[in-house]
């Protein structure tokens, strides 16, 4: 049991730490792809994006009910899925869509768009429970 949970985390980070050294243009394409979609959403709330960021990762508040902390959840299942994406490089397929860094990129797309939709239909159902104001202008 062991050695299949070694073999699943093994192999993808070996194929990356491979191809890093063997193509180190196509692993900055995929670094700044992963860096855009992680740090963009900061870009959109915050004044200060870094700063922000280092506080939200140094904070111990997990509550991922706002805004601030919904703007880390894409970038995290981006990375995710930049790194699921590299389970199928190493099989012997030999098909184009199998180069590096072509399944992590769309992995990372993938991660990105899921988050981004189901925090919108998180968002979206939050919003339509929120409770009306009890109070009703005058003369109605």
């Amino acid at each position: 049991m062991f050695g299949v949970f070694r073999s699943s985390i093994q192999s993808p980070s070996t194929c990356v730490f491979v191809y890093f050294f063997r193509a180190w243009g196509e692993t900055a394409v995929l670094a700044v792809l992963l860096a855009i979609v992680s740090f963009a959403p900061f870009c959109h709330v915050f004044v200060h994006p870094f700063n922000e960021m280092m506080k939200l990762l140094q904070s111990d508040k997990t509550e991922f009910w706002n805004l601030e902390k919904a703007s880390l959840i894409p970038g995290l299942v981006a990375a995710f899925g930049a790194w699921s994406g590299a389970i199928v490089i190493p099989l012997d397929w030999d098909r184009p869509w199998q180069k590096w860094p072509i399944p992590c990129c769309f992995g990372a797309f993938t991660g990105y768009t899921i988050a981004n939709f189901a925090w919108f239909c998180v968002l979206s159902w939050k919003l339509s429970r929120r409770p009306t104001s009890k109070f009703t202008p005058k003369g109605e």
